[in-house]
Order: structure tokens, then sequence, then C-alpha cells
């Protein structure tokens, strides 16, 4: 490896452990209204919650959280670096409760 890449995955495994920090040392409902930004539901074919994925960064690095696989990956070029997060389900928990509120049948 390059000293340029390696610096690039320094920096790389540096914004991940960021991340998982950030995860484990605060609450869901703060960090994704001031940290994440973006979600995406990862539904089965029944329609069940499975997990979610949670952006926290993108372009150079991106760095996501996947609630299923509790492991917070960053990647930025060819650079991949993962890393496990056990953060008791909460941010799991939380974004399933999101889902369910956000299929609930309307009454008008």
């Amino acid at each position: 490896m390059s000293a340029a890449t390696d610096h690039i995955i320094d920096d790389l495994k540096a914004n991940v452990d960021a991340v998982v920090e950030t995860i484990l040392e605060s609450d869901p409902t703060d960090y994704m209204n001031e940290e994440a930004l973006d979600y995406e539901f990862i539904i089965g074919a029944n329609g069940a919650f499975l997990g979610a994925e949670v952006i926290f960064c993108i372009g150079g690095p991106t760095v996501w959280f996947n609630t299923r696989t509790e492991r917070v990956h960053g990647s930025w070029g060819s650079n991949e670096v993962s890393r496990h997060c056990d953060d008791g389900n909460q941010l799991h928990d939380w974004l399933e409760e999101l889902y369910e509120i956000s299929n609930r049948p309307w009454r008008y």
C-alpha cells in the first residue's frame, strides 16, 4: 500500500470509530435528528421489519450503520472498513417503531 492509501484508510477508520462512538454514547433520538443524514428500512418479503441502514457520511468517506448486522461500514474509493457495534438494539428498536408507526392504517 502507498502512503496515500494508508492515510485514506486511517481517516476512514477514524470516521467509522466516530460513528460507533456516537451510536454507543448517545440516545437514538438525539443522533438521528442531528447526526444521521438518511435511513433506509430493510423489509422482508412478508413486509416485516428486518433492520435499517442509517447513513452518517456521504461522499468521501461514506459511513453507514446496518442495524441488522450490527456493523458500521465505511468506504472511500476502493477502500472499505467495517466494525461491529452492539448498541443493545436501541437504534434497531427505535427504527422498527418508526416503521410500524409509518405503516399504520389511517382513519379519517
